[in-house]
């Protein structure tokens, strides 16, 4: 699947605070290939931990941080 990524987020305020393993979390969501249509798909925290290189309980924080770009719902692992 191709997915164009806006140039501009770089630009955005909110984006520019992140430090860089919010960035990579951030990133890391927006373009999988677990991605559907409509933004939303599934991903268990141990998955996404391993595909960034970054720690479980870290993953969590970071998660929780994104919001409200990223929203999401721990107990059904869903991220939209």
């Amino acid at each position: 699947m191709y997915r164009t990524v806006d140039c501009q987020t770089w630009q955005d305020p909110w984006f520019e605070e992140l430090p860089a393993l919010q960035k990579l979390v951030f990133f890391d969501l927006i373009t999988n290939p677990r991605q559907t249509a409509c933004g939303a798909f599934e991903i268990t925290i141990k998955a996404l931990a391993f595909e960034t290189g970054i720690e479980v309980e870290d993953v969590k924080s970071i998660l929780a941080s994104l919001a409200p770009k990223i929203i999401w719902w721990p107990e059904h692992n869903t991220v939209w």
